[in-house]
């Protein structure tokens, strides 16, 4: 482009590259490139339907027990499920946390968003076939919960106000 004059073409490219490497430096502090790519494409989807997704990483998951398939499994699911109970709503409740810690050789993963649910709706939530969505099948959490079980972890979610957290916790791989 800057051997043919189109200066104003090439300003716009490396604006949009820099763009583009800003949201991907916000998760690349992963240990595994492809759950930095997995949070990249959540951050893309959430970005494309007005979702304010708030990626918090304190920690690499260097010591993760789970292979990166099972990791982008119980990552993907939390997302996923997150994304479709806040898509309905029309405030400004469009609002996804995820974190990613370390606490007392554990790899946590905590997502939150907005619930507006009876608690009487969640009870099963981690049994298989359990769904409060039309046509859903409602393997996502017993699929999270297997592969946390597999590893002595554990999954629960915790209710605040108008928030649900969902938190796993896996112990390190030493």
């Amino acid at each position: 482009m800057l051997e043919n004059n189109k200066y104003k073409e090439c300003k716009d490219y490396i604006l949009t590259m820099v763009h583009d490497v800003s949201v991907v430096n916000d998760v690349l502090p992963l240990s595994e490139p492809a759950v930095s790519a997995l949070l990249s494409t959540f951050n893309e989807i959430a970005v494309m339907k007005n979702i304010k997704l708030d990626i918090m990483i304190h920690y690499n998951l260097e010591q993760m027990p789970c292979s990166v398939y099972e990791t982008n499994k119980i990552i993907g699911n939390l997302l996923q499920n997150a994304i479709d109970e806040v898509d309905h709503y029309d405030d400004d409740s469009r609002w996804i946390g995820i974190m990613i810690l370390k606490r007392n050789n554990n790899n946590v993963i905590k997502v939150s968003n907005k619930l507006d649910r009876d608690i009487e709706e969640l009870k099963g939530i981690f049994n298989s076939g359990f769904t409060t969505k039309e046509a859903h099948e409602g393997i996502g959490l017993s699929t999270v919960q297997r592969i946390v079980n597999k590893y002595k972890g554990t999954i629960h979610f915790e209710l605040e106000e108008d928030l649900i957290h969902f938190i796993v916790k896996v112990p390190f791989r030493f």
